[in-house]
């Protein structure tokens, strides 16, 4: 019988399911018609159960430390080819290779963003386990890699790839000119809501047609993946201005609904972004300001851009991910 390979789905345990979560499902439906091998999502025993086609469902652990120590028995049990984490936590040992994901490094992008110090100790060890004991290690970006390798001072001990995290959610394109600016972020520090405020409102003194700004994302303000993709197609203009991104999914879905972006110049937001959205120093309220005027206002601009967009998203789509994880795992397991 062919070994499995086993999908820890402890990030789908969140109440409301994460970018992340929604990014492992998407690629993971994509993933299972380009193999051969069984594969198996373990779940938390309070997590919904997502019916994804050629994927088994597995249960056995509530929290994450009962995860890790289940993981070796449960590896063992299944005959797991591989171990494959959605993000940096690994579990101590599994009888089997293992790959771990790196979304970002924040407190290497800025060390002076205020944040919970807790959390970045559990993130930073969790990195270093992962690069002392992961076969494989897949970055979010170039950028996030390139970070990976300075916080270390070496190499990981295994390979390590860049994979863009991706989604295959159906859209409705916008063509509005006139409409609301977006902002899709949760309330933290590094997504610089506060500059971004400031900014819009002399962008809206500079320029009247520049429309009124809006904010989706938890606490104030969580929506549904269907409402979200509603107000996309009816809006402006997104903004992305956040101080550090390993990725930046809310730039795809833009692209991919052809709204304009204006978004920060730095890390994985501008590989994502590229020649396809105003780009601007997230720490420049000034700077901000001309790219909000520029991508609101600009009608050749926005043609540019939305036609640009609609190419890069091309790019970050869960079969271009899937295949990237086809290739790591045929590396380790063959």
């Amino acid at each position: 019988m062919t070994r499995p390979i086993v999908f820890d789905g402890g990030v789908l345990a969140e109440p409301t399911v994460t970018g992340v979560g929604r990014s492992l499902l998407a690629t993971l439906e994509a993933y299972a018609p380009l193999t051969d091998r069984p594969l198996v999502l373990l779940l938390p025993d309070d997590a919904d159960d997502p019916r994804l086609d050629g994927v088994e469902v597995r249960r056995g652990f509530r929290g994450a430390l009962a995860r890790t120590r289940r993981a070796p028995g449960i590896a063992r049990e299944l005959d797991a080819a591989l171990w494959h984490s959605p993000v940096a936590a690994l579990p101590w040992y599994t009888p089997c290779p293992r790959v771990a994901t790196i979304h970002d490094l924040p407190w290497m992008a800025d060390p002076r963003v205020p944040g919970d110090e807790s959390d970045r100790r559990r993130h930073r060890l969790a990195v270093r386990h992962a690069a002392r004991r992961a076969d494989g290690i897949v970055c979010a970006s170039r950028a996030t890699r390139r970070q990976l390798v300075r916080f270390l001072r070496r190499r990981p001990r295994g390979l390590v790839r860049v994979v863009h995290p991706g989604t295959s959610e159906a859209t409705k394109a916008s063509q509005v000119d006139r409409g609301p600016v977006l902002v899709i972020a949760a309330d933290r520090p590094r997504k610089n809501l506060e500059r971004v405020r400031h900014a819009h409102r002399i962008a809206r003194e500079r320029d009247d047609r520049v429309g009124p700004l809006e904010i989706l994302g938890p606490p104030n303000r969580y929506v549904s993946e269907a409402e979200k993709s509603e107000r996309l197609s009816g809006a402006a203009a997104l903004l992305h201005f956040s101080l550090f991104e390993g990725f930046g999914m809310p730039v795809v879905e833009a692209f991919r609904h052809e709204v304009p972006v204006a978004c920060s110049a730095r890390g994985g937001l501008a590989e994502v972004a590229g020649d396809a959205a105003c780009l601007a120093e997230p720490e420049s309220v000034d700077e901000m300001a001309d790219a909000i005027v520029r991508v609101c206002t600009d009608a050749s601009l926005r043609a540019v851009l939305r036609e640009r967009g609609r190419e890069r998203a091309a790019r970050f789509t869960a079969e271009a991910a899937a295949r990237g994880w086809l290739r790591l795992h045929r590396e380790l397991i063959g």
